[in-house]
């Protein structure tokens, strides 16, 4: 359930995906429907053949299309299931999306994740977007949206206590990708440890042998940022660095290349000394790393970086293999799956909690100490 309202954010690729998800969904296109020719599904929907093409062998990969050899493409008979299926929504909020240039990574897999276990476990995949500037509530409320008609709900934010009160209220079968604001017994979530997170980066980078280290972090007050800070700060306490090196951190909005740019200009400009950034966010890494280079410093010879979120198009942009502490995506939307189905499949027999460990990647933005030719 993609609205109007978020519609935009996607890309060309997964706009059309959806377009003609949703179309088959509601059966406007039934079972047996032929489809236009490549060629004139681009003109309609204002898109390129490849991107008319790629969308196409995603709904074969389902199997909800067939292609016949000098024939055409047809809607499959496997359609007819589609509204017999089970249902899983997954809510996230809008600044999931509106920060990416070309394609959300985080989103992209989700909903790969999503369509895996789908076609695993026969249930359909849904997605709701939520407004960032109302509760969960009042943007269910404003969208009309019906969450009694979903099987199970993945709820990709932090949940209120008044949040879970109404979400259990209502006898939904929910289960959430963050610990909720305030301890409670009563929701089942699936998280990821980010405390080990901020401690194995920072450790990283203690080990290769920064002095200097510097934590780019997301706006403090946030839970899963506060939980990285304090593995940033633990590793530090661990290793007997001073006190004051704890304070190194700095809140940068992740998504924003101008904000980490005005950071390093900032440490360079006061010649604060440092030798390791551990940068929160991909596009606040693309921004750091540009600037470092711009003054003439070598990663990682000079200054080693490690960031959040294996994102393979932050080594496109920077020409450069990053380390990164990997969130295992993926695997979040697996166990909140197998939750849900459980509960479907036998009742549901108290909360659960899950909670999985990141990995870290080692690549060439870090690198053995006696290599470097100085500390900045």
């Amino acid at each position: 359930m993609i609205s109007s309202e978020y519609n935009g954010k996607l890309n060309k690729n997964e706009k059309l995906f959806r377009t003609l998800y949703e179309a088959i969904r509601n059966r406007d296109l039934k079972s047996g429907t032929r489809l236009a020719p490549e060629e004139e599904l681009a003109r309609i929907h204002h898109c390129s053949r490849v991107t008319v093409r790629n969308s196409l062998k995603q709904l074969e990969a389902l199997r909800l299309i067939t292609r016949v050899r000098g024939r055409g493409t047809y809607v499959s008979g496997v359609s007819e299931k589609l509204t017999r299926r089970r249902t899983i929504a997954v809510v996230l909020r809008d600044e999931l999306l509106c920060d990416y240039r070309d394609s959300n990574s985080y989103m992209n897999q989700l909903l790969m994740s999503l369509l895996k276990h789908g076609r695993e476990n026969d249930f359909f995949g849904d997605f709701i977007f939520l407004n960032r500037t109302e509760s969960f509530m009042e943007s269910i409320a404003r969208q009309k949206i019906d969450l009694e008609l979903y099987d199970g709900i993945i709820l990709g934010l932090q949940l209120s206590q008044e949040e879970v009160l109404a979400l259990n209220g209502r006898n939904l079968n929910f289960v959430a990708l963050q610990p909720p604001a305030e301890e409670s017994s009563e929701v089942s979530y699936v998280t990821i440890d980010h405390a080990n997170g901020g401690f194995m980066g920072t450790q990283h980078l203690i080990d290769v042998g920064c002095r200097n280290i510097w934590f780019f972090c997301g706006s403090l007050g946030d839970k899963v940022k506060d939980l990285r800070l304090a593995g940033f700060c633990q590793a530090l306490e661990e290793n007997s660095f001073p006190e004051v090196c704890r304070q190194n951190c700095l809140e940068v909005v992740a998504y924003e290349q101008k904000d980490a740019m005005a950071e390093v200009e900032r440490l360079l400009k006061k010649h604060t000394p440092f030798d390791g950034l551990f940068i929160y966010g991909d596009w606040a890494t693309i921004g750091a790393v540009n600037t470092l280079r711009k003054h003439g410093l070598r990663i990682p010879e000079d200054v080693a970086v490690v960031m959040y979120d294996d994102f393979s198009f932050v080594e496109r942009v920077l020409g450069l293999r990053m380390t990164a502490v990997r969130q295992p995506f993926p695997e979040l939307i697996g166990y909140a799956v197998r939750i849900l189905l459980n509960r479907l499949d036998n009742g549901r027999n108290g909360n659960l909690v899950q909670i999985i460990q990141p990995r870290l990647m080692i690549r060439d933005s870090t690198i053995n100490h006696s290599m470097r030719r100085r500390t900045i």
